[in-house]
């Protein structure tokens, strides 16, 4: 038994021992083994001069890169880590306006990098700096740190999130993560904003004032926890659900979700499209017109100050309306399999109802439930 105990741990010691010496046989191809650097202490820094009116291109591999502000004049790089190889250090490019900022590709064969802690870098940008900054990491986030007023804001992920955590006035933003979400924690002003995810849920947590919103998660659910102000807004998920639970001001609002619910307070719009494809729809307080649609799912709301149509359409599930006793409106409502309710005077059909109250109708309501009742209630 003791001897079979020390050949195995004879095996062991000489695995180490060939990993080891496969390991420094790479590193000593590869130029040497990597240097050492202390905590929070930059392996690099540089200063390069500012366009104010051009472009900042950032690209980094491996890195999450974060964007701040400087009191100076000049773009500051700092790139933090640790067990960094020489060929692993940023590079830079001037031309024109244009600064480039890279930290290239270079995979190690092996890697042994024992002591690897999380790479940054970090770009420093003048206040006086308003052009344009690009921004793109194929592992790891990308941060907006500071307040900025800039041109355009292009932020890109593969691998990690991206996160506006201050204020940002900008003509246009677009964020787009691969495998990461998408969350606005500052202050947005802007003329568009484009969201979208693969695979990560969106959040805007702060106060979003745009002419263009659109937010758009593959896998992961969109939410707005900040107060929104828009002309258009459109928030569009497959595999998630759609929350909103503060007020959102818009002409335009549409939302869909292909499997997930939709669930909203406090909508202030025109015009509306609510569609889910699989999942219900709860709306608490919206005015203006529109359609709302599900497939698998009920729907229930609350009209405030509703105007034109408002279609309510559901193929498995009910139909609930809250309204104002003293709303004035025409209904049509039409049911395959349930009943008709209403805390009004109206006729009924079989699976039929028709009600016209008040004068001058200011909204149409058309209700349909193919598996489900239909109730319109007053608050």
């Amino acid at each position: 038994m003791i001897k079979k105990i020390l050949v195995a741990a004879g095996i062991v010691v000489w695995v180490m021992v060939t990993v080891l010496a496969v390991g420094s046989g790479v590193m000593i191809i590869q130029g040497g083994a990597p240097a050492m650097r202390e905590d929070g202490v930059p392996v690099k820094t540089k200063n390069l001069p500012c366009f104010d009116n051009g472009a900042i291109r950032v690209s980094g591999h491996n890195y999450k890169i974060e964007l701040s502000k400087t009191d100076g004049n000049e773009i500051v790089v700092s790139q933090y880590g640790s067990n960094i190889r020489d060929d692993e250090l940023f590079t830079f490019k001037q031309t024109g306006d244009v600064t480039e900022i890279a930290i290239k590709s270079n995979m190690r064969v092996v890697s042994f990098d024992f002591f690897w802690k999380a790479r940054k870098l970090v770009i420093e940008i003048p206040e006086s700096f308003s052009g344009t900054v690009n921004a793109e990491t194929d592992a790891g986030g990308v941060e907006i740190v500071d307040s900025f007023e800039w041109n355009e804001a292009n932020l890109k992920t593969t691998s990690g999130g991206i996160r506006i955590s201050n204020s940002l006035t900008t003509d246009k933003i677009t964020a787009a993560a691969v495998s990461g979400g998408v969350i606005v924690d500052g202050t947005v002003k802007t003329n568009e904003i484009a969201m979208k995810t693969t695979s990560g849920g969106i959040r805007i947590l702060n106060s979003l004032t745009a002419d263009k919103i659109t937010a758009e998660a593959v896998s992961g659910g969109v939410t707005v926890d900040g107060l929104v102000k828009t002309d258009e807004i459109s928030l569009k998920t497959t595999s998630g659900g759609i929350r909103s639970h503060m007020p959102i001001n818009t002409r335009e609002l549409k939302a869909s979700t292909t499997s997930g619910g939709i669930r909203m307070e406090s909508i202030i719009a025109k015009q509306y499209t609510l569609n889910s494809s699989s999942g219900g729809i709860n709306v608490v307080g919206i005015s203006g017109g529109g359609s709302v649609k599900t497939n698998s799912g009920g729907v229930r709301m609350t009209l405030t100050d509703p105007t034109g149509e408002v279609k309510v359409t559901t193929t498995s599930g009910g139909i609930r309306l809250s309204i104002h006793e003293n709303l004035s409106f025409r209904m049509d409502a039409k049911t395959t399999s349930g009943g008709i309710r209403g805390d009004f005077l109206m006729n009924k059909d079989d699976n039929s109802a028709m009600a016209s109250i008040g004068e001058n109708p200011v909204v149409d309501l058309v209700l349909r439930a193919t598996s489900g009742g239909i109730r319109v209630e007053y608050e």
